[in-house]
């Protein structure tokens, strides 16, 4: 629960459509697929397999690691 002005503000935003991308799968009722996964889930072996983010890169880290587009 937010006690500080900011935090109102954040909660406010984020309980609403513009706040959350117009996503349905963030409001309750809502039944069905959700939109996209932000925070991909990665099997230990993944990263064995592959390697982990690699910090000289200078961009693309996150594609590099998840897939995702920055």
């Amino acid at each position: 629960m937010a006690h500080s002005l900011f935090g109102k503000a954040v909660a406010a935003a984020m309980s609403h459509r513009l706040g959350v991308g117009n996503a349905s799968h963030h409001f309750a009722g809502y039944e069905g697929y959700a939109e996209g996964g932000p925070f991909p889930t990665l099997w230990r072996w993944v990263f064995e397999r592959v390697g982990t983010l690699d910090e000289r890169l200078v961009r693309n880290q996150r594609v590099t690691v998840t897939g995702l587009p920055l």
